[in-house]
């Protein structure tokens, strides 16, 4: 659900825990009441009567309510957890959108720089033609080349439009409106990534990669909010066995007054001659307690305790779901952030083989499959080299939403807290000699 709606359930389930709480509170009731009975029942009242009466009542002790109230407030929990989650899950959606936005600019861009290169090599073609050094069907594959470049463009900015709407939705901002977006520096963007000096401890050796996804597990276990979701649910349903077995034993108390004042009647003595009463008025103490439910409360206590049970599975699936999450999407981010420089060398390489091959083309010493070869290979490996960045981008957003936190986009005390919290787990880890994750 969208944040708006996550919210709207929140203030739903407040009110239903106002409502459940209010029969708990005294009641006040008035009546008007217009009666008439037949003449030998009239020894109490009279025939026809007109009375306004009111009812005060209260609930001294009643264990079904006290646990109705308790698990509404579980359930009031439970929902302020999935609010949070559609938080998550709708920041992480958004980062992803705009880092697509970021990614689709790329692609244009070094499409449109690929197209003005192959426009180049026609000319040069062209120029080759007009002295005898090609052939005219050089200037056709080239003229191919660039239908198959402007192609590119208009493909890559289609991409971009998409994306766009696609996050102009999740912003919810009119989904054509146009924005500029910035592409960050990675390296140098202090929302973004922590530097070397400070990730460099963490990531040094296997064994403290280790330490690290062990410390994100623990942290993503304690911070998921689909965890602590579900733990209201079983606290709640923890409440639910424990009042059916109480069934058997728990009586219900209340208190109950009436008073009636009569307005009018038809008659003021009675039959006997003694005068009708103008007030009246009862107060009573009641405690109720089943005897027989035609098994009713066994089934019930049977019911919560198998509900409780599929609860508790389905917490340890779930806790086993977000911990390989959290080890899977740290594997990933150290393998892109080191595929970002390596894509990075590789890109470097191939531009300058570019350098040399055209310049060899344009002087009739390589032919034109080999500059055709160098251009694909420069492309492919400049969309590699900016892909990369993306990828690890998107694979740190993944890292902070399996870990159940976006922090790091938000304030700098946020990661400098996060550090302080990783270094102590690695003095305890020390402390303790033991090597967490289940490694010896």
């Amino acid at each position: 659900p969208s944040i708006a709606s996550a919210r709207h359930t929140v203030t739903a389930r407040e009110q239903t825990v106002k409502e459940v709480r209010a029969a708990y509170l005294p009641q006040l009731d008035a009546s008007l009441d217009a009666s008439a009975v037949n003449e030998e029942r009239s020894i109490l009242r009279s025939e026809r009567t007109g009375s306004a009466g009111a009812t005060l009542s209260q609930v001294i002790w009643s264990d079904p309510l006290a646990t109705s109230i308790r698990i509404q407030r579980d359930v009031l929990a439970g929902s302020r957890q999935r609010l949070i989650q559609s938080e998550l899950d709708i920041a992480a959606a958004t980062a992803g959108a705009f880092f697509d936005v970021l990614r689709s600019q790329n692609l244009e861009r070094i499409e449109r720089e690929n197209l003005r290169r192959v426009e180049t090599n026609l000319d040069v073609a062209r120029n080759r033609v007009r002295v005898g050094y090609a052939s005219p069907a050089e200037v056709f594959r080239w003229e191919v080349e660039r239908a198959n470049g402007r192609n590119g463009v208009i493909f890559a900015g289609r991409v971009l439009d998409a994306a766009r709407v696609r996050l102009n939705q999740l912003m919810y901002r009119p989904q054509e409106a146009l924005f500029a977006a910035e592409e960050p520096d990675i390296e140098r963007d202090p929302y973004l990534v922590l530097s070397n000096e400070e990730l460099a401890p963490f990531y040094d050796t296997p064994r403290t990669c280790r330490v690290v996804r062990a410390f994100m597990v623990e942290d993503g276990l304690d911070n998921s909010p689909e965890l602590r979701r579900l733990d209201a649910a079983i606290q709640a349903q923890q409440r639910q066995l424990g009042q059916a077995s109480r069934a058997y034993w728990a009586p219900t108390i209340g208190f109950r007054s009436d008073f009636d004042h009569i307005l009018s009647q038809s008659s003021e003595f009675s039959p006997t001659g003694f005068p009708f009463p103008e007030d009246e008025w009862s107060v009573g103490l009641t405690a109720a307690l089943p005897l027989y439910k035609g098994g009713q409360r066994q089934a019930t206590k049977h019911r919560s305790r198998a509900q409780l049970r599929a609860l508790q599975r389905d917490r340890d699936e779930l806790a086993q779901q977000i911990e390989l999450r959290i080890r899977v999407s740290m594997f990933s981010i150290a393998a892109s952030w080191n595929n970002i420089q390596l894509s990075r060398e590789a890109a470097v390489a191939s531009m300058k083989n570019l350098d040399l091959v055209t310049d060899a083309y344009a002087t009739g010493v390589v032919s034109i499959l080999d500059l055709l070869d160098a251009q694909s290979s420069a492309l492919t490996a400049e969309l590699q080299a900016s892909n990369a960045v993306f990828d690890f981008l998107l694979d740190l957003v993944e890292v902070q939403r399996a870990a159940g936190r976006l922090d790091w986009f938000r304030a700098e005390e946020n990661r400098d807290a996060w550090v302080q919290r990783i270094r102590d787990y690695f003095a305890e880890v020390r402390r303790s000699g033991q090597e967490p994750g289940g490694f010896e």
